[in-house]
């Protein structure tokens, strides 16, 4: 197993959720292989899937090689830290539809606030987050992906207009003010107040070069129009929607993040059913509670988590009690007495090497710093 978060939630007799199975002939599944929080990470993306033994990529396509009873599963957060968002999301896409009776994939929160990003106004109080997340100097969107997007149009001076953004990106970073600097433009603007500053405020860059903060500025929000819209024309946009919060595959419930008891009654299936199929703009309060809840909630790892598990299970036995065990070293935790698996791979490589530092790609390294010359001289030996 390999994943983020994997709640296998095991119960001793079969139930009422079958309508949230996502595989077909679920309990003939024997062995299901869990891959989650790519974040960005195209190449990281089919090095794990290849890696599992399950799918072999060909000149003609992608090929199932996996064994009788066997299943994938992606877990969520395609989206986000690295560069390729987007080709992350069509490889998923492509494995569900080409194996739709072997591959799923449910929605993480980063793939949650990107849907919401490409389908809602920047300002709409309906947003779990209460604006765009965009607009948050961390762990959301890194800027090499607009300007690499073939969403976007582009333009001569597309360097200098990363480059100054990476810069002042970099400085809310040094100066530790991530909590309270925000990245607004008009497409995705965030409210003023509660000690939050503007990015193009703040940034020496842009504080002392009002036209180029401007430049910037204009460019970021072209750029986050364009790619929401490549979103919506790709069919991107529409496979996130319909991915599940919470599933069902062989023995397991799956969820990126967790499900308070209060959601485990017989309403579940119908609140997914309902988010899958229906835009958010539409959704009742209930089933936008559910999606929020159930890709960020992360009361399973806390203190009382083992009664928040028992209490979902005696509340609806609905997942068989056999299960495969997780293979030693894959960095799987059994907890509540194997009643809850939870997995943190951190598989992206931007992730590892703390992308959302907004380092260039090329020079990410692990540790969280961007490999400036100025680090390169620190790190080198002395001569004497």
């Amino acid at each position: 197993m390999h994943g983020r978060v994997v709640l296998a939630l095991v119960a001793c007799a079969a139930g009422s959720f079958e309508h949230l199975h996502i595989l077909p002939d679920n309990d003939a599944l024997t062995e299901l292989w869990f891959i989650g929080d790519l974040h960005g990470d195209v190449g990281c993306a089919r090095q794990w899937v290849a890696r599992s033994g399950l799918v072999a990529f060909d000149a003609a396509g992608p090929r199932w090689t996996g064994r009788a009873g066997s299943a994938l599963v992606f877990l969520g957060d395609y989206v986000d830290k690295g560069v390729h968002s987007s080709d992350v999301l069509a490889l998923v896409r492509g494995l569900v539809e080409a194996f739709p009776d072997r591959v799923a994939a449910i929605m993480g929160n980063h793939d949650l606030f990107l849907y919401l990003d490409a389908t809602l106004d920047g300002s709409d109080p309906r947003r779990p987050m209460r604006m765009s997340v965009q607009a948050y100097p961390y762990s959301f969107f890194h800027p090499e992906e607009y300007a690499a997007s073939p969403f976007t149009a582009k333009r001569d001076d597309d360097g200098e207009v990363l480059d100054a953004l990476l810069e002042s990106l970099l400085f809310v970073y040094e100066t530790r003010a991530t909590r309270k600097v925000l990245v607004p433009t008009p497409s995705a603007p965030a409210p003023a107040g509660r000690g939050r500053v503007s990015l193009f405020d703040v940034a020496p860059r842009f504080r002392d070069d009002g036209a180029l903060a401007a430049k910037v500025a204009g460019r970021l929000d072209e750029w986050r129009v364009a790619y929401a819209a490549g979103l919506r024309d790709s069919g991107l946009v529409d496979f996130l929607r319909a991915r599940p919060v919470v599933a069902i595959v062989g023995d397991a419930l799956v969820v990126h993040g967790g499900l308070p008891p209060e959601y485990a009654t017989a309403a579940l299936p119908a609140l997914v059913a309902e988010l899958r199929a229906t835009p958010w703009a539409n959704l009742s309060t209930a089933a936008m509670r559910l999606a929020a809840e159930a890709t960020q909630d992360r009361s399973f790892h806390r203190e009382g988590g083992c009664a928040a598990a028992a209490r979902v299970l005696a509340q609806r036995r609905a997942l068989g009690a056999h299960r495969r065990r997780p293979h030693a070293g894959d960095g799987v935790r059994e907890l509540c007495g194997g009643a809850v698996l939870a997995a943190d791979s951190s598989l992206s490589r931007p992730f590892r090497a703390n992308g959302n530092y907004y380092c260039a790609v090329a020079n990410h390294k692990p540790g969280g710093s961007c490999d400036t010359p100025e680090a390169r001289a620190a790190r080198a030996p002395s001569r004497r």
